[in-house]
């Protein structure tokens, strides 16, 4: 049971983000090389490896600094970053398909409404998980920070978060066309899957 849930943990912290990076990678956000697939497998192979490298060398540095304690709060910064980014894409969705809600009384609901209501929850979940976490006391952890003691599910949520926006900001600088919305339209083809010779339906 332990095996199992050790290989499943693994699994779910490497190929989301290993396919995220897959993703950017071939709508040109991020470096071309992430692209790059398994001929036999289709399976991202540098995403992958480089999440599971990035993966294994944070937690060994964050679990010797937190005395073995930085796996329960990290489950409890996963829950923040959820409601992060899927409040993100009810928002998202509300504005993609603004120019569609009025066209019909479902299309106002549940491209409109729903998502909004959705994203707006799970923001609000997101500003009181920071009020709560950001106090020492309700996390495994805390860290020193500006003299001051700080949750230290709250650290790894504000840390992951600048990282995030510095990477953007540097991906911006060098690789500018994905930002400006040139690469990634309405009209974007399914490009991987198709280079091997694979329908995206075959895929689902």
């Amino acid at each position: 049971m332990v095996l199992s849930s050790a290989a499943a943990s693994t699994q779910t912290t490497i190929l989301p983000t290993a396919r995220t990076l897959l993703s950017m990678s071939v709508h040109k956000a991020v470096p071309k090389v992430f692209s790059k697939m398994h001929k036999r497998f289709l399976t991202p192979t540098w995403s992958t490896v480089t999440f599971g490298v990035v993966s294994i060398a944070l937690y060994v540095v964050m679990n010797s600094l937190s005395g073995g304690q930085v796996i329960s709060d990290s489950v409890d910064a996963l829950g923040v970053m959820i409601a992060f980014y899927y409040g993100l894409t009810g928002f998202s969705c509300v504005w993609y398909y603004r120019t569609d809600l009025t066209k019909s009384v479902s299309n106002f609901f549940v491209k409109g409404v729903a998502p909004l209501i959705g994203g707006l929850i799970l923001y609000f979940i997101l500003g009181w998980s920071f009020w709560y976490y950001w106090n020492p006391v309700n996390s495994y952890t805390h860290w020193g920070i500006f003299g001051r003691q700080i949750g230290g599910v709250f650290t790894l949520d504000v840390g992951t978060l600048l990282i995030g926006i510095i990477l953007m900001f540097t991906m911006n600088a060098f690789r500018p066309a994905f930002f400006r919305g040139e690469t990634l339209t309405r009209d974007s083809p399914t490009l991987v899957t198709e280079e091997f010779g694979v329908t995206a339906s075959e895929t689902l």
